[in-house]
């Protein structure tokens, strides 16, 4: 920030906050153009948004370079900022001339909270790969889940595409692969990824803009792997390649938008590049970017982006989408937050119960399509990774779309079964409210923390709050989060669960789940119970043997690498392996700590394990905290629906019958074990999806797939908030604790 600050001390640099993270630290933006452009930059935003004119070159081409989505990629950040310093000092004619034909966005460090994480990380151990500062504050990629995310990394992101509406966004990325060792070569030119013959105008440009990138590479010397159909002969993909719906990702988003969206990669191991090198290497691109635009590149990319949108506006104008806004109000909200944040358009009712309307004939038509159609967006699509129920008019008939994992068809408030009554008290006495929806947990967090405030839980997933009269203003608080009805099929016949308090939360943050790069379960489990207001405690290993299990209710050990979760970091990785450093820390579970979470569990602990991390953690193959057995699903099934078993039906309260999820882990069991759930879709049925057993008093639930996966999580997530309540809830009339019988 002190290097932003002086540049804006230059006549060619205006530096601007786009944002603020969640720790805090700013989010710069710096545009970088000739003085005179500089002088009027508003207006020449203003001009750009208003269109091409009619004839002559079009107004300065804005395009955004961006780069630390991930905080251990350190060159980028450095390389921006001396590309910024380069510019606006730079005399030679060529320099001046591209700068009057183009402003340049740059955002040097789009995550700096994962950026400084991974600073702390290197400070010491110089020779970790610093993949602890991936992502956000909880792990969240900011151009991953560009489509979904709503962290204000993101949401900077957002702003400035949506004020300025670029016509070319550099990524800057490092290696992923290993170039310089397992490849010869030390940077790869886009396209990344195979261009089909018959592609579209965004991608025959994106060919262009590499082959001048990879032109300019050579010119300088360096050794580019460059293959202009994207056939490269490597693997760019990483350990989740086959669960990741890129559909959501900040290149796809922008070709729908018809902006040319390019990503190059640079060797990063040490001893394949100096730091120097590298950073110069970055510094040319940049400079290729600028001079292949400034040339006639700069009214092609009008001409491109102008082509994708007026073939967006020559759809049927009768085609729309229509979003009821009397389903869950947290959800709509947030749909439509990420529908405008993208450029969407969304025509709001006059009436408060009118019904909000998304036009297909609009220029984004390929985003709205995205989002909102599971036929065309699959998994991306929100009604599939939220339940948004939408329904479509014009092209799609009047079908409705929605998540075949949707929410319960809901009914007019009913009455409140025999323990809603009892709870309530008297007419005169504390007043009821009943919620259910996405915001439910953390309004239940809320009422646990309020004096006085009793909560009741029906089997269905709605909770039921007596509030005393002196806290009155916390039934308004509740309205503010979640949905406040009564679903009529979850109150008859069904127990009521009572909870006297907030569940006391222990997450394992050690090695195995902590490094976001390899393994990414901690920061969305983390993410998850921030949104849904749960008490909890980062736990290392060393805490555990300690005695920190005595303070919570719950124990989560998210999704990673169960092998080093035991013993940990591993040097089989291939940023851990020579020359890389292990990260440091205080050592795996194996041992005292398996042994201090087997207490734990007996003395009435609730053990909560995800997937390949915790899930595999409890198997007889590892910890034996259960007598089962896991594997992995076929790798050919990418995602897979989740079906509960009828005596698993709590577990789902709130969801529905079904959820779609990420792939991951088949449990084998004997009949002493519950089986909770099970796959469908393609996957094995006598496949467990998510098992419970107890030992002492204690209960250990296990999820074969991660609840809190990206992009799914604020749907699929609600089964971990449900396995974390059942924790500290009293049934009455349910016997959800109860062991089938062998």
């Amino acid at each position: 920030m002190r290097r932003v600050q002086e540049l804006g001390g230059s006549a060619r640099v205006e530096v601007r906050v786009v944002g603020a993270t969640q720790e805090g630290r700013p989010i710069p933006l710096l545009a970088v153009s000739s003085a005179e452009n500089i002088a009027k930059l508003e207006t020449i935003r203003h001009q750009h948004l208003a269109g091409p004119p009619p004839t002559g070159r079009p107004v300065p081409v804005p395009v955004l370079f961006l780069a630390n989505d991930h905080g251990s990629e350190a060159s980028q950040v450095q390389a921006l900022l001396e590309l910024a310093e380069e510019l606006a000092s730079d005399d030679a004619p060529e320099t001046g001339a591209a700068l009057r034909s183009v402003i340049v966005l740059i955002m040097p460090v789009v995550s700096p909270d994962g950026y400084e994480r991974s600073r702390r990380e290197w400070t010491n151990h110089p020779l970790s790969s610093g993949r602890s500062g991936d992502g956000n504050h909880y792990g969240i990629g900011v151009t991953r889940e560009y489509l979904h995310s709503d962290e204000p990394e993101t949401s900077a992101v957002k702003s400035v595409i949506c004020d300025w509406q670029p016509l070319l966004v550099w990524e800057v990325q490092e290696d992923g692969a290993s170039l310089g060792r397992t490849h010869t070569e030390v940077a790869v030119a886009p396209p990344l990824r195979v261009v089909d013959p018959g592609a579209a105008p965004t991608a025959r440009a994106e060919q262009r803009v590499g082959a001048a990138i990879a032109a300019a590479w050579r010119a300088a010397g360096y050794d580019v792997l460059h293959e202009p159909t994207g056939r490269h002969a490597w693997s760019f993909a990483g350990d989740n390649a086959a669960r990741v719906a890129p559909e959501a990702g900040l290149r796809a988003a922008m070709a729908l938008s018809g902006v040319v969206a390019v990503q190059t990669v640079s060797a990063r191991s040490p001893g394949t590049q100096s730091w120097e090198d590298r950073n110069q290497q970055k510094r040319i691109a940049g400079r290729a970017i600028l001079m292949h635009v400034a040339g006639d590149a700069g009214e092609d990319l009008v001409r491109t982006r102008v082509d994708v949108l007026r073939r967006a506006l020559d759809h049927d104008a009768a085609g729309r989408y229509l979003i009821p806004t009397d389903q869950d109000p947290a959800v709509v909200r947030h749909a439509v937050s990420l529908l405008e944040g993208a450029g969407v358009h969304v025509e709001h009712p006059t009436d408060p119960g009118g019904t909000l309307v998304v036009p297909r004939r609009q220029a984004l038509k390929g985003l709205a399509d995205l989002l909102l159609s599971p036929q065309r967006g699959g998994d991306g699509s929100l009604v599939i990774a939220m339940g948004l129920v939408v329904h479509e008019r014009g092209d799609g008939q009047g079908e409705s779309e929605r998540s075949p994992a949707g929410p319960p068809a809901r009914g007019a408030d009913s009455a409140a079964p025999d323990g809603a009554r009892r709870l309530a008290g008297t007419p005169s006495g504390p007043e009821t409210v009943t919620f259910s929806g996405s915001g439910a947990m953390a309004a239940v967090n809320r009422l646990l923390r309020t004096p006085g405030v009793r909560v009741g839980w029906l089997a269905g997933g709605d909770f039921v709050a007596s509030v005393p009269p002196a806290e009155h203003h916390v039934v308004e608080m509740v309205r503010a989060v979640a949905l406040e009805t009564i679903n009529e099929s979850s109150i008859h016949g069904a127990g009521m669960g009572y909870l006297a308090r907030s569940p006391r939360v222990g997450v394992y943050a050690g090695p195995g789940v902590r490094d976001a790069g390899r393994a990414g379960g901690l920061g969305r489990v983390r993410w998850y119970l921030r949104d849904g207001e749960f008490p909890a405690t980062l736990l290392r290993a060393s805490d555990i043997v300690s005695g920190a299990l005595d303070d919570v209710d719950v124990l989560i050990v998210p999704a990673g690498d169960v092998r080093e979760i035991l013993r940990g970091w591993s040097d089989d990785d291939l940023l851990r392996r020579f020359p890389w450093d292990s990260p440091g820390d205080d050592g795996g579970l194996a041992g005292d700590g398996v042994s201090a979470i087997r207490s734990f569990i007996d003395a009435g602990g609730t053990f909560i394990g995800i997937d390949a991390g915790g899930g595999w953690l409890a198997t007889r193959d590892h910890a034996h905290l259960l007598d089962v057995g896991a594997d992995d699903l076929r790798p050919d099934v990418s995602m897979a629906t989740v079906r509960p078993d009828a005596t698993g039906r709590v577990l789902f309260a709130g969801l529905g019958d079904s959820v779609r999820v990420p792939a991951g882990t088949a449990f084998v069991h004997p009949p002493s074990v519950r089986r909770l759930a099970g796959y469908s879709s393609g996957v094995a049925v006598d496949a467990a999806a998510i098992i419970e057993g107890h030992a002492g008093a204690g209960r250990v639930v296990l999820f074969g797939f991660d609840p809190t996966h990206r992009l799914i999580a604020r749907r699929s997530a609600r089964l971990l908030g449900n396995a974390i309540l059942r924790a500290v809830a009293t049934w009455d009339g349910f016997d959800d604790r109860a062991t089938p019988q062998t």
